[in-house]
């Protein structure tokens, strides 16, 4: 069982991706591969093979990491077609389609999604980057976990399908942001609850327990609502 976490730039491959999370893979002697580390073709391009190879080794048999071509395809050799130097992809068309098919990809290969806080300007694709995840998720009919607290584009989310009123939180604008397909994206969202009868895919919490995760800000907290749900769904309690 893989879930994703998407988080506020998760799109970006991180400085040392073989360092996030392996400190926790440490404390608990986790040597099944457990960290999954999966990189859009313009981002693994933009580094040196020298630098994969390091993340590579770091990583050992704490997790692996999959390098996809720019349609969403694994590429069984990073290497084929490029020399030692870092290669970046400068067309953009060609940038944004490997971006969308990284998250159609996730899509496919995990088994739900955790959404915290999400840019809300400055997106990579057609629809808000957090938005296009959803969107790709709940088609494949997949549990989604929309942590609020932190507000940005997952806010708007719980908005939408109606989780909480979101009273607590400061007001978002409810008009379109200049320079994205803010409404576009929402309005796909609403599609979907409408197309499904107004629920969401089962996530093992009950209303209460996803209004608690709509509103929490406290990491522990969030994690052990998720952790309550996913126990229920792939225990067979629910």
């Amino acid at each position: 069982m893989r879930i994703d976490p998407v988080l506020r730039n998760a799109d970006l491959a991180l400085p040392n991706p073989a360092g996030a999370g392996t400190g926790e893979l440490d404390r608990y002697k986790r040597e099944d591969r457990s960290l999954h580390v999966c990189l859009a073709w313009s981002e693994h391009r933009r580094y040196s093979l020298a630098y994969l190879r390091k993340q590579e080794s770091a990583l050992s048999l704490r997790g692996d990491i999959t390098y996809l071509d720019a349609k969403g395809k694994p590429r069984k050799d990073p290497t084929r077609g490029r020399t030692e130097d870092p290669a970046p992809e400068t067309n953009e068309r060609i940038r944004k389609r490997g971006l969308t098919s990284l998250r159609r990809y996730m899509a496919e290969n995990t088994s739900g999604r955790i959404f915290i806080g999400g840019k809300r300007t400055g997106s990579t694709g057609d629809w808000p980057d957090l938005v296009e995840k959803a969107v790709f998720a709940l088609e494949a009919d997949q549990p989604i976990y929309l942590a609020g607290g932190f507000g940005d584009m997952t806010l708007d989310m719980i908005r939408i399908f109606d989780i909480d009123d979101c009273t607590g939180f400061v007001p978002l604008p409810d008009k379109p942001i200049p320079g994205m397909a803010w409404n576009d994206g929402l309005e796909r969202l609403e599609q979907i609850r409408e197309e499904k009868g107004g629920k969401l895919p089962d996530n093992g919490l009950d209303d209460r327990e996803n209004r608690q995760l709509a509103s929490t800000h406290r990491p522990s907290e969030i994690a052990a609502l998720i952790s309550l749900g996913l126990g229920r769904i792939f225990s067979g309690a629910r």
